[in-house]
């Protein structure tokens, strides 16, 4: 590998004797070595592109952790997995099949419901009944703003719906009672798919309680819909095909031992009476469940003003009511009991008489247990 290189160098007695010097020589090429070997050139691989990356989820997307369970509590919160599913689905990138993602199994596959969009129906009024028109333009929900019920339609049709006259005799043997007005709809059976009906329950119902259901009535008779669903404020179900629908109560399940409040309104017109010798107002106070359309409680007392007032309240069937009013001159009947009708006819449980100047009239309405209360201006 290289060749000493004979060179004097002074020698001292502090560094010893000097050190060889050896010079590199080029490798040799005879036969013992072999040929040399060859220079290869290396190519960087190609260069790959990653897909970027989303962009960060704004802040105020970001929710607040629940509370802490109870001291004691077996409980667990599994806020970063409840967490980790609302981030991946802002950004676009959820799967039901990610680790990371707990799915409901009751929920699964649903689609959130959307709101049904609110029409003013056409209303035609004769000797005090109410006949409303509703011209669908397509598929969709459709909630009629004057008496609550719900379309879901399938495509575009005319609807035409009154309120009719429950027959008693026909709910009795089946041991059922009116829970709410009896609509009759007329269109085109085809294109609706569900019914929507009002209820006034203040508490939720269960489906297996066999408390509230669907009377249908045809030419063949009276028949029990399968209820779908019950919401916070209708019941579904769906459409054979059209004719008579209503809501009614279990007797049993309704009105046996504690009965529950429903949810009510208390509705006020006032009547001015102008007489040659006595001139005064008479102001009609309706206490009525709350799925009773308002416009249906106008047709019939057309000569009087409503008095538009808050008037949700809580009522309870057979309880014993009074009402109080400082400016009134006259209040009849002094109490009354509450009963849970449903038409035809809507007649003011109290009446009261007010002197023709008066312009402003605090009202309590009372019971046991609660009360409603308003200060209505009458000029």
């Amino acid at each position: 590998m290289g060749q000493c290189l004979d060179r004097e160098e002074p020698q001292s007695a502090e560094f010893g004797p000097p050190l060889p010097i050896y010079a590199l020589s080029p490798p040799p090429t005879s036969a013992n070595f072999g040929p040399p070997l060859p220079i290869y050139t290396l190519t960087p691989p190609p260069t790959r592109y990653l897909p970027p990356l989303p962009p960060p989820l704004p802040t105020r997307y970001l929710p607040r952790p629940p509370p802490p369970p109870p001291p004691g509590s077996s409980q667990k919160v599994d806020f970063f997995s409840e967490h980790a599913v609302k981030q991946k689905k802002l950004a676009g990138h959820w799967k039901k099949d990610d680790p990371q993602v707990k799915v409901d199994p009751i929920t699964a596959g649903t689609k959130p419901e959307e709101p049904p969009v609110l029409f003013e129906p056409e209303v035609e009024i004769k000797s005090g009944k109410v006949s409303y028109r509703f011209k669908c333009p397509g598929s969709g929900l459709f909630q009629c703003c004057l008496t609550g019920l719900v379309f879901d339609m399938r495509q575009e049709a005319e609807l035409v719906y009154r309120i009719i006259q429950w027959d008693q005799s026909l709910l009795q043997p089946a041991h059922k009672t009116p829970a709410g007005p009896l609509f009759d709809i007329k269109g085109c059976e085809a294109a609706v798919r569900q019914l929507h009906f009002p209820h006034c329950e203040t508490e939720k119902v269960s489906l297996s309680d066999d408390l509230i259901s669907v009377i249908h009535f045809t030419d063949d008779g009276m028949s029990i819909l399968e209820v779908l669903k019950i919401t916070d404020t209708h019941v579904i179900v769906d459409v054979p095909h059209l004719s008579a629908f209503g809501l009614v109560w279990d007797l049993i399940e309704r009105f046996w031992g504690i009965k529950n409040p429903v949810k009510g309104q208390v509705l006020l017109f006032l009547r001015t009476i102008k007489h040659p010798e006595t001139q005064k107002q008479n102001l009609d106070v309706f206490l009525l469940p709350c799925n009773i359309p308002l416009q249906e409680v106008k047709a019939q007392h057309l000569y009087s003003d409503y008095i538009p007032v808050p008037s949700n309240c809580k009522l309870i069937q057979d309880q014993t009511y009074t009402v109080h009013c400082p400016t009134a001159k006259k209040i009849q009947p002094e109490k009354a009991e509450f009963d849970v009708e449903f038409g035809p006819n809507y007649y003011p449980t109290f009446q009261i008489r007010l002197a023709l100047n008066t312009s402003e009239a605090p009202l309590t309405v009372q019971e046991q247990q609660a009360e409603w209360s308003g200060s209505m201006t009458l000029i």
